[in-house]
């Protein structure tokens, strides 16, 4: 499971022993003619602070968010639980923000959430339960029954809350997903229930003293179905252990009295970390799990929890799970929710220098620009859209490819959610169809090697002449020796590798699994006698069938990297029995122009 590194730093004692220092340090005499105003709550300043004038010293907003609520129905009326300033409200649509909770005594917020029929009742989790190694614990909830304005301490606990939901029609019952001390163990944990308006609290599901709970989310169509997940966890100021057996998706049939745990069925193999849930409020049947595991990601159930399809298995869902394993889902439209992961990783070469990505989806929202090979996009609604990917490399020099996306979403028949993509150039042929609900991996989108760029300065040559030299002294040595040892990147070694191939100041062999480097002058034993290499015979099988292939197609097609298969290409193409041509970016494939 993952691990984070951090270290304990009280911000608020910190901040008080800093004004301390400096009251404390001031005569009196020292600051003549700056005012300052009586406390509000009655209460007097030293006299001989009275001439100092306070100033914000931080923090400007409350520091991290931890949840956000709203009221259905009012679009300007909002409320923010800050991981350490307390509770923020904002009645102009998020302009303006106001303190609401400063006179309470705790500051660590970790959730937030307003009864769906009485916005006037807002119930509060304290203790930020994205624990981080310098997180505050909170001493329990909190209630307010006037929006805000005043607040009951209603349950004390000391630990971390991270969510808390409220009956869609009964206000006076909410459940709360208690993670507990994130340092040590403690048995007040698990998923908590009221139902007298927080009067009491009952503990109606728990695991262990070493295992809490993340998520808690309820169907707002049927408030007797609940899903829950617990996650076994303990911090320590240099590190985060997440996950073990304790960890596990649950669900409940009658309101929170029992619960079952969820498995296999789609779900993925333990041990789980972290776990994200929530149930689509248009269609119940719909419920999302983000969860923390080897083969984890996001998952989603269209039969109401009894089976599982994952639609998406990236793993920059789940990075540091303990910060965002949160899930939204649109209220009118149970698709959104879902993210489409694009990958663009077979439109370069390693050595491309690929510098930006820039996606248009198609959809209308503002287009994407990104210099990773994979992002991440939600879909508003069903249909075709039109992508556009534009990729930009380090010489100026762009390509664009379209393709249609189609996304379907839950039929009659309550069968799953189906994404396609239809290639619309390139091979002029749909290659791929999406082998998960969820990823598209665009596999036509592809750019060739480019070998053209010529020494521009004085350190083009250096580095040149120091593989020139590492390869006379280390005869033999692979791609990977040569990058390590000289402590370079992929681009440069693979581009003067290249130009040292075609000086004929080099060459290339391979040798086992592996292509190995030697100087030109040393000889090296053909494989297989001479004969054409096994790759190499199956290259030419694939290119007499499809003229033209991208080279990195054709990687893929035979399961090679792409620097090994243009190793064979180079090899061929030498030998005038395969000819090589560029289009824009792309380097394809062709039999020689005299072989039918």
């Amino acid at each position: 499971m993952e691990q984070s590194h951090g270290r304990p730093f009280p911000r608020v004692a910190s901040i008080c022993m800093v004004l301390v220092c400096l009251f404390t340090s001031i005569p009196s005499s020292a600051a003549q003619g700056i005012a300052i105003a009586d406390d509000k709550a009655g209460l007097k300043d030293p006299p001989e602070l009275k001439p100092m004038k306070y100033r914000l010293v931080g923090p400007a907003w409350g520091g991290r968010v931890s949840r956000a609520a709203g009221i259905a129905g009012d679009p300007n009326t909002y409320y923010a639980a800050s991981a350490s300033g307390g509770v923020w409200k904002s009645t102009d649509g998020g302009l303006t923000w106001k303190p609401i909770f400063d006179e309470q005594p705790i500051s660590s917020i970790g959730s937030i959430a307003v009864a769906p029929s009485d916005p006037n009742v807002i119930y509060v989790g304290s203790g930020e339960a994205n624990i981080r190694g310098n997180v505050a614990p909170g001493n329990g909830i909190y209630k307010s029954l006037d929006a805000g304005k005043s607040w009951t301490h209603v349950w004390k606990q000391e630990g971390q809350i991270g969510t808390m939901c409220v009956h869609p029609s009964n206000p006076n019952v909410a459940f709360a997903a208690v993670l507990g001390h994130a340092f040590g163990p403690n048995p007040e944990r698990g998923v908590y229930r009221t139902k007298d308006g927080g009067k009491t609290w009952e503990q109606v599901l728990k695991k262990d003293e070493n295992t809490g709970a993340s998520d808690v989310a309820l169907d707002p169509s049927n408030p007797n179905i609940l899903f829950a997940g617990l996650w076994q966890a303990r911090r320590r100021s240099w590190e985060l252990e997440s996950g073990g057996p304790g960890s596990g998706l649950y669900m409940s049939r009658d309101g929170g009295d029992t619960w079952k745990q969820l498995t296999e069925k789609g779900l993925p193999k333990g041990p789980w970390g972290k776990i994200g849930v929530a149930v689509a409020p248009s269609d119940g049947r719909r419920v999302y799990a983000l969860i923390e595991a080897e083969e984890g990601g996001m998952f989603r159930s269209d039969d109401g929890g009894d089976t599982w399809t994952r639609t998406s298995g990236n793993r920059l869902l789940r990075q540091r799970a303990w910060y965002y394993s949160t899930i939204t889902v649109n209220p009118t439209n149970p698709l959104v929710g879902t993210s489409v992961t694009f990958d663009a990783s077979a439109t370069t070469d390693p050595d491309n220098n690929i510098v930006s990505y820039r996606w248009d989806f198609g959809d209308g929202t503002p287009a994407a620009t990104v210099s990773t090979r994979q992002v991440s996009h939600a879909f508003a609604s069903y249909g075709t859209y039109r992508v556009t990917l534009v990729v930009t490399d380090g010489f100026g020099r762009t390509d664009e490819y379209s393709f249609d996306v189609l996304v379907q979403g839950v039929g009659g028949d309550g069968s799953a959610l189906v994404l396609g993509v239809i290639i619309a150039a390139a091979l002029a042929t749909i290659l791929f169809a999406a082998s998960e609900p969820g990823r598209v991996a665009l596999m036509t989108a592809t750019t060739g090697r480019m070998y053209a760029r010529k020494p521009k300065d004085e350190k083009d040559s250096e580095i040149r002449g120091a593989i020139l030299y590492y390869v006379r002294v280390h005869p033999g040595d692979c791609y990977m020796d040569i990058k390590r040892n000289l402590d370079l990147n992929d681009g440069v070694v693979t581009y003067h590798l290249a130009r040292l191939e075609k000086d004929a100041l080099i060459r290339s062999a391979i040798q086992g699994a592996r292509m190995r480097y030697y100087p030109a002058e040393m000889r090296v034993p053909l494989e297989n006698g001479g004969e054409l290499h096994e790759i190499q015979q199956r290259i030419l099988r694939v290119i007499a069938q499809a003229p033209g292939m991208p080279v990195a197609v054709l990687s893929e097609q035979l399961g090679l990297s792409t620097q090994l298969t243009l190793y064979h290409l180079r090899k061929l193409a030498q030998g005038g029995r395969v000819q090589l041509e560029r289009s824009g970016l792309r380097l394809r494939a062709f039999p020689p122009r005299t072989h039918p």
